[in-house]
């Protein structure tokens, strides 16, 4: 995925005694027409998990109206999503063991990106999903042979040409001067605090992939 460089220009007029970083570049790729692609392959991934259980459903002599593919925020909770009642699928003896003991579709599980999946597409049916989270690394500016490191880490921020990226106190940075330059390289991610992490999109969808594809394969021995 392209990356997008951007430059941070610190402007020392607009709020008097502070630094203020303004982000200064122009998008690589439009984001609004990113974010269906992206709606559709976490659907698409999701599908796939629902449609696999349906089969083996059907497979064991059980009707596989409203199955779906289960997942659960901890053990206990998957324990009860899978158990058998009047108004849950009853899911057969093998598919259960598999989902317990290699796939674990929850929170803390070896499939816990599955349960973040399960999230997702959840969300998007109610409001598209629009990766205009960046992140960065590192920002430094150099100033008179120094290097300073003004920030790390993640960053909530949409970048777009015109935003205030930070503030810094001028009493703290004297030697930053009016209208200096920095460089800064951003990538898109997913805004999340859970297993995402603030991963870049890119690796986020790998491990969807992996983790699709390695329940896929621990289901077959079900059919």
């Amino acid at each position: 995925m392209e990356l997008q460089v951007y430059r941070i220009v610190a402007d020392l007029q607009s709020q008097p005694g502070y630094i203020v970083w303004v982000v200064r570049g122009k998008e690589v790729f439009p984001h609004d027409e990113f974010a269906p692609i992206i709606g559709d392959v976490i659907h698409n991934l999701r599908d796939a998990l629902d449609l696999a259980v349906a089969v083996i459903m059907r497979n064991a002599g059980e009707p596989d109206e409203h199955v779906y593919f289960p997942t659960a925020d901890a053990p206990y909770a998957f324990k009860k999503t899978i158990a058998k009642g009047s108004k849950k699928p009853h899911f057969p003896q093998d598919l259960i063991d598999v989902l317990e003991t290699t796939i674990q579709p929850y929170k803390g599980g070896d499939g816990h990106y599955l349960r973040t999946l399960h999230r997702l597409a959840i969300m998007d049916k109610h409001r598209i999903i629009v990766p205009t989270v960046f992140g960065t690394s590192a920002v430094v500016v150099s100033t008179e042979g120094m290097t300073l490191p003004f920030y790390t880490g993640m960053t909530p921020l949409a970048i777009k040409d015109g935003c205030i990226f930070a503030r810094l106190l001028v009493s703290e940075f004297p030697n930053i001067k009016v209208n200096q330059e920095a460089d800064i390289t951003l990538t898109i991610a997913f805004n999340d605090s859970g297993p995402l992490g603030f991963l870049d999109i890119e690796t986020a969808l790998r491990f969807f992939f992996q983790a699709t594809e390695d329940a896929m394969n621990a289901m077959r021995s079900c059919l």
